[in-house]
């Protein structure tokens, strides 16, 4: 009962409602940070393809002689740190279409927590569908 209450009293501050999925305000961003974002949401999916490639280079260069290798321990030091940039990267972007699945109004009520989970569990490959369906085709109907 007293929850009730503090959600009703919440929702007339315009803040999160609990008794509802959508907030009193949608979030829908300008264009400039859509396309940033989607920039930023194909780089997992770049570097991974980069990174296969590295490390069958590192692979199938194991068997060459012993000093012709030299430069790729040295290459895979700076490949690491764009590894970790890459990781921390994909988990901002979760967490942003995350918040974006449970502050827009474009994703019916009904669907909200399936796509929370198609993101989590679909990782790089969800987000890209994510952002062309609720991020990018939005701002162009509007156009």
């Amino acid at each position: 009962m007293a929850r009730g209450v503090v959600a009703s009293a919440a929702a007339a501050n315009g803040s999160w409602c609990y008794d509802s999925a959508v907030p009193a305000s949608a979030w829908r961003p300008s264009r400039p940070t859509t396309v940033v974002l989607g920039a930023l949401t194909v780089w997992p999916i770049v570097y991974f393809c980069v990174f296969i490639g590295f490390m069958a280079l590192m692979f199938t260069s194991m068997s060459a002689p012993a000093g012709t290798q030299r430069g790729f321990p040295e290459a895979f030091k700076y490949v690491f740190i764009l590894h970790l940039f890459t990781m921390l990267l994909m988990f901002v972007l979760m967490t942003t279409y995350v918040v974006h699945a449970f502050k827009t109004d474009l994703i019916p009520n009904d669907r909200r927590v399936l796509w929370v989970v198609v993101l989590l569990f679909g990782g790089f490959i969800a987000c890209p569908i994510y952002w062309y369906l609720f991020l990018w085709r939005p701002g162009n109907q509007d156009a």
